[in-house]
């Protein structure tokens, strides 16, 4: 079947549609804008055929441009973007000056892969040993809720934001040091005593991403690395 192996192109060519909306006052054309971004952020991808990677170069004024480019997850996390909006800038600044970009070599995704796989790398152990952790699924957190749990998964969920105040911050990160760690790893003990007091159950599982790139020479990869 087509979808069960990586097809690798030499190189990819895209199509970079202009749409002008200079015509338009101002309040008018940020309103056409912020509606092509939506749209754009919405409209699914091919993930047979592709490109997973799509542009568009919107026109406010003659001085005035916004390139929109949407790119699926599977091939771009948060730290391959800020690459990308680095190498962006360096072609655009080359461009400018009339002269050839001067980018760094990249690793690339099959090199990655195929060094975390290498048995000194403990890639395929570490990997047997966290499916055998996981086989049964894990138990399912019993929080006190007020409804029923729903009979099918729907994976909505929503994000509420509180501010704690300057001296427990202080307090955070005095207990933090006290400890030797990280104020994320205070907050992530925190969060295990909470699920704990709220279920009373002693076995819990909370997934974190992490961006993978323990080594330098992946610092200026593209891809999707994030492990959790």
């Amino acid at each position: 079947p087509r979808g069960d192996f990586q097809r690798i192109l030499p190189e990819l060519k895209l199509e970079i549609p202009l749409v002008d909306v200079s015509g338009l006052d101002d309040t008018a054309a940020q309103a056409r804008l912020e509606a092509l971004e939506a749209d754009e952020a919405t409209r699914p991808f091919d993930l047979v055929d592709g490109p997973l990677i799509r542009t568009q170069l919107v026109k406010l004024t003659n001085q005035h441009h916004v390139l929109v480019v949407t790119i699926h997850h599977l091939v771009c996390d948060g730290h391959s973007w800020a690459t990308l909006l680095g190498d962006l800038g360096q072609c655009y600044n080359a461009a400018i000056a009339g002269v050839p970009p001067h980018l760094e070599p990249a690793l690339q995704l099959t090199e990655f892969v195929s060094a975390q796989l290498r048995p000194q790398a403990g890639g395929e152990a570490a990997e047997d040993f966290w499916v055998k952790t996981f086989s049964d699924g894990g138990a399912v957190l019993e929080l006190p809720t007020d409804h029923a749990r729903p009979a099918q998964w729907t994976f909505e969920g929503a994000r509420a934001c509180s501010l704690i105040d300057a001296r427990l911050s202080a307090e955070l990160h005095r207990l933090s040091a006290k400890h030797d760690c990280t104020l994320f790893t205070t907050l992530l003990a925190v969060q295990y005593l909470l699920l704990h007091r709220l279920s009373g159950q002693e076995d819990l599982a909370i997934g974190i991403p992490a961006a993978d790139r323990s080594n330098k020479e992946a610092a200026t990869l593209i891809a999707h690395t994030v492990n959790f």
